[in-house]
């Protein structure tokens, strides 16, 4: 049974599309602290696309930011630290931060606190302004982290750096 998918002729026209090869190296910026409104430290790692002699590059990049109760420095996101380096390397700045109560984080951890929706629009707009920043911001995440982005994007306001969100088996 061949269950093959038949594009529009404008879409096979274009031919297949590829991501293009790594253009930079990656650096990271470790357990950086962002103060939320009630005084709550919270842990972040700031990876970012480096040159060739391994300073940080100009961008402007856009910002993945990924919240994660089980620590950032596990290494479940990639092969190092927590951190996609797959797209650092194609020019995005990938934030991984422990949430309230986990990891470097300060604070008490409760399963889908609504104070985690709040701390994540925090997040969103601090990763927003960081240098090098476009100041636009998209969320990454799979299972918690994936239901996480649904109380951060609507904790959001108007005119929101949230762009875009990618829940990855968000139950």
């Amino acid at each position: 049974v061949s269950l093959g998918v038949v594009l529009p002729p404008a879409l096979r026209r274009a031919g297949a599309w590829s991501p293009g090869p790594a253009r930079y190296g990656a650096g990271v910026t470790e357990n950086v602290p962002v103060t939320m409104a009630d005084g709550t430290v919270l842990r972040a790692d700031i990876n970012y696309p480096t040159n060739a002699d391994g300073s940080p590059a100009e961008g402007p990049f856009p910002v993945i930011l990924t919240q994660t109760p089980y620590g950032k420095s596990a290494g479940s996101f990639s092969d190092s630290g927590g951190a996609n380096r797959y797209l650092v390397m194609r020019g995005y700045l990938h934030v991984v931060a422990d949430v309230r109560g986990t990891g470097g984080s300060e604070g008490s951890w409760g399963l889908f606190d609504p104070v985690q929706a709040q701390d994540g629009a925090t997040l969103v707009r601090w990763a927003a302004a960081l240098p090098h920043s476009s100041g636009k911001v998209g969320l990454l995440g799979l299972s918690y982290l994936g239901i996480n982005q649904f109380f951060t994007a609507a904790a959001m306001g108007p005119g929101s750096p949230l762009k875009a969100i990618f829940p990855i088996v968000a139950g």
